[in-house]
């Protein structure tokens, strides 16, 4: 089981330096493409994704890295408060499956 570390954090500067920091769960890994970085991670045995936007945490996770990457393109070009409902509908319209 996770147990969080005394100080964590969500910030990508000190998460790439000392990834057991994270504060949602235990990284699996951290992707990057130009602006955009996922972190993938563990807690209670489910895998998520957490998107960031120029080093920009979107204070958000998805079940898939594809919805993580949609989120993540939604925090780049829409105001914060319709980042999640947009990003799902396109998931749903681009035919991306939700987590089975």
């Amino acid at each position: 089981m996770f147990t969080y570390p005394r100080a964590t954090s969500t910030d990508l500067h000190v998460l790439r330096a000392k990834p057991g920091r994270y504060t949602w769960g235990e990284i699996v890994k951290i992707h990057a493409i130009s602006d955009y970085t996922v972190i993938e991670y563990t807690h209670d045995g489910q895998t998520y994704f957490a998107p960031y936007v120029e080093e920009r945490d979107l204070g958000t996770s998805a079940p898939t890295l594809d919805q993580a990457l949609l989120l993540a393109i939604a925090g780049k070009h829409l105001p914060s408060s319709a980042i999640a409902g947009r990003a799902e509908a396109a998931a749903v319209l681009l035919g991306i499956p939700e987590k089975t």
